[in-house]
């Protein structure tokens, strides 16, 4: 395959690929690759794939990654996803995501996770995206969000959330939130939890609010903090309830306060305290 010139390449059809032995793809380079044409990607199956040369993937175009069969990006590999082209991940659908091996994630890049389409994120599960590195999540957007299921947001880690962009912090619902580990909440920043839906504060725990930073609970706006379950108080510690402040007093209901134990009551801040209504108030006492 080495000494086929890559203009040879375009007459391949379907079945003239599916009939290659796997170890005859070891020689493909990317120039060959580039001249493949699009339909020839419907004979790919797993066990060539995963004998191409990692240089070879730098051939790749959109269109050749559309028509590949969900079933041969199982045979996908780290050093093969890195040196796929940004552009060619703008063809990835949610029934080849579903199939790569998590190992595969870990070598995403932030340019190539940011040119996926929005409706290949259905596919994510747990374990792909917990094998993705921290650097990636930057690439993330608001609409790709919107799309991952609630399950796949289970393996999220703290040093992931943190690289995340603050804007895809806007697409978050209640579910999404609800099913990330309480681990995962220690790398929220300020910024990103500014960007939460109040309606995305319902899917709240206890064990995840404790793990929030004191400077993170501080930026939670009135009408977010008003949409946390009343079991999620709970969760709040001494030195996140020092942390509130007067201005978010008004966005906190009577079933929240009376939520609170007589110890965390204690250490709200005198501010907060004097900003409450008198039906607050009573709340707390």
């Amino acid at each position: 395959m080495k000494q086929l010139p890559p203009e040879a390449m375009a007459g391949f059809s379907p079945t003239q690929f599916a009939a290659m032995p796997p170890a005859a793809f070891a020689g493909f380079n990317p120039q060959q690759i580039g001249q493949l044409p699009p339909e020839a990607m419907a004979g790919f199956k797993s066990t060539q794939v995963g004998q191409m040369p990692p240089t070879a993937f730098a051939g790749f175009s959109p269109d050749q990654m559309a028509a590949m069969p969900a079933s041969a990006m199982a045979g996908f590999k780290p050093t093969q996803m890195a040196q796929l082209p940004a552009g060619a991940f703008a063809a990835f659908k949610p029934t080849q995501i579903d199939v790569m091996p998590p190992a595969a994630f870990a070598a995403f890049k932030p340019e190539q996770l940011g040119q996926m389409p929005p409706a290949a994120f259905a596919g994510f599960d747990p374990k792909q995206l917990a094998a993705m590195p921290a650097t990636a999540i930057a690439g993330f957007k608001p609409d790709q969000i919107g799309q991952m299921p609630a399950a796949a947001f289970g393996g999220f880690k703290s040093t992931q959330v943190g690289q995340m962009p603050a804007a895809a912090f806007a697409a978050f619902d209640p579910t999404q939130l609800a099913a990330m580990p309480p681990t995962a909440f220690g790398g929220f920043k300020p910024e990103q939890i500014g960007q939460l839906p109040p309606e995305a504060m319902a899917g709240f725990k206890p064990t995840q609010v404790g793990t929030l930073k004191p400077d993170v609970v501080k930026a939670l706006d009135p009408e977010q903090l008003g949409q946390l379950p009343p079991s999620a108080m709970a969760g709040f510690k001494p030195t996140q309830l020092k942390a509130f402040t007067a201005e978010q007093a008004p966005g906190l209901t009577v079933p929240q306060l009376d939520a609170l134990s007589a110890t965390q009551v204690k250490n709200l801040p005198a501010p907060f305290v004097a900003a409450l209504t008198d039906a607050q108030e009573a709340a707390i006492k």
